[in-house]
């Protein structure tokens, strides 16, 4: 069995949030609807596109379908204009590929993003990237992710969930693996903590140490 770390995609590997809002700006401004800001887009996301874009049209819950179309729409083609990695993440993934982690990504994201995003930025890095499906409960269920820890070979007590968020923080406990958390997405610090996280990452570097301390590799 294998060591290996899954990590969140938005607000944790990437900083997504302004082609986030610009498509769901697009799409609210097709519908005759009032633009959200960065801040309401930020708030919102988390808990996939379905619960993003009812939250988006609660003082018209009537034009969620037409919206959700446009936005998945618009989402799709332009989900690689200001999408980047944050600092350091890039070393991160190489490092611990380099010393034989599997690494892979979970997401609320719609999958057909989750794939177009990760095979743009990561390439071969990852084992596996899988995204919201239709019919296929996401987080904070553990089912998925528990499903591709077997697939991969994965030791849960040896397997790291990195997030920034509620959810993920909740679907790691739900699978029984370790959380991480991370202070640079889209969640604050008190927010990871009130949820029950209880290491919470401030760069890249950091995070790698507290990384290889859950999966035994280093002492605390």
């Amino acid at each position: 069995m294998k060591k290996a770390v899954i990590f969140d995609l938005d607000g944790t590997l990437l900083n997504t949030i302004a082609d986030i809002a610009n498509a769901v700006n697009s799409a609210l401004w097709e519908n005759g609807l009032p633009y959200r800001s960065i801040d309401e887009v930020r708030r919102f996301v988390g808990n996939g596109a379905r619960k993003l874009i009812e939250r988006c049209v609660e003082d018209d819950p009537s034009k969620y379908d037409s919206v959700m179309r446009a936005f998945e729409s618009i989402y799709g083609e332009d989900c690689l204009n200001q999408t980047r990695p944050y600092t350091g993440v890039m070393q991160l993934l190489r490092r611990l590929k380099e010393e034989g982690y599997a690494l892979g990504v979970l997401s609320n994201k719609p999958d057909f993003a989750v794939g177009k995003i990760c095979r743009h930025f990561f390439g071969g890095m990852l084992d596996f990237a899988v995204g919201q499906k239709d019919g296929v409960k996401g987080k904070p269920d553990p089912t998925l992710l528990l499903k591709e820890l077997d697939a991969i070979g994965a030791d849960k007590g040896a397997t790291v969930y990195v997030g920034d968020g509620e959810t993920d923080v909740a679907c790691a406990a739900a699978a029984g693996v370790a959380f991480v958390g991370v202070d640079w997405g889209y969640r604050s610090e008190h927010q990871l903590r009130e949820a029950g996280a209880e290491k919470i990452a401030c760069c890249a570097q950091e995070l790698y140490r507290l990384i290889a301390v859950a999966c035994g590799s280093e002492e605390e």
